[in-house]
């Protein structure tokens, strides 16, 4: 099988093993945050997986329709949404995207929209399996992660 990582598991192991395959989110530093709770990252990781998979058909509509303005506001939406579980990386690139957008330069973020398109079934594949072990945790002080 692929990707399995038996349990129980610590901290830095389930870190070594899940940078080995996805490096694009913090985990630890989601998990790190001042008033952290099980319920509330599992929902936020649902909503944003979903933004990410609805914005990159909605970057490639407007792109397709030439729409610069609309591009910049759809990669500024998703920069929020990512934003909630530290993916520094991909941050980076929307508001790259965002910037060359409102430049006007809609064929300038082709490449990034190549480079987004590959990584945004990575982060959802992540979360996926992020909110299977935080649903799994049997107590936010236990933390598997």
């Amino acid at each position: 099988m692929d990707c399995v990582i038996s349990r129980p598991i610590s901290e830095n192991t389930y870190e070594d093993a899940i940078r080995t395959i996805y490096q694009l989110m913090d985990w630890r530093s989601v998990l790190e945050t001042p008033g952290f709770d099980v319920d509330l990252a599992t929902k936020v990781a649902s909503c944003v997986g979903k933004d990410l998979d609805s914005g990159l058909s909605a970057l490639n509509k407007s792109l397709t329709l030439g729409d610069a303005e609309d591009f910049a506001k759809i990669c500024h939406s998703m920069k929020g949404a990512v934003s909630n579980l530290s993916a520094p990386a991909v941050v980076e690139l929307l508001n790259d995207m965002c910037s060359i957008a409102r430049e006007d330069a809609l064929t300038a973020c082709l490449p990034k929209l190549e480079i987004l398109s590959r990584w945004v079934p990575r982060i959802i594949k992540e979360i996926e399996i992020g909110i299977s072990l935080l649903s799994k945790q049997e107590s936010p002080s236990e933390r598997c992660l």
